[in-house]
């Protein structure tokens, strides 16, 4: 049974000759104009992150660290820590098998 469209798909084939020089030709000027663009648009993008002008306005300085935090954060880890010493020395874990 053969499917039958209602509009015509272009066919693909381009002759009964096969061109291997052409497609090779044609393969790799599509690479190398990639390869242009990938590095030009490297080469912007590194201008741009080299210049620092481009993200820090006059006026503008980096904010204050939170330092208010630190106490509660050391003491999370601590807690971390004591309950780490505690699965290794305290609690012991029993086969179920």
């Amino acid at each position: 049974m053969k499917l039958k469209l209602p509009f015509k798909v272009p066919s693909l084939k381009y002759g009964d000759r096969i061109h291997a020089v052409r497609d090779w030709l044609a393969l790799l000027s599509a690479l190398l104009i990639f390869l242009v663009a990938s590095v030009a648009w490297n080469a912007w993008f590194f201008v741009n992150v080299t210049d620092e002008s481009a993200f820090i306005t006059p006026g503008q300085s980096a904010p204050a660290p939170i330092l208010s935090a630190l106490p509660a954060a050391r003491e999370v880890l601590e807690n971390r820590a004591g309950e780490a010493d505690r699965y290794r020395i305290f609690y012991q874990f029993v086969d179920p098998s």
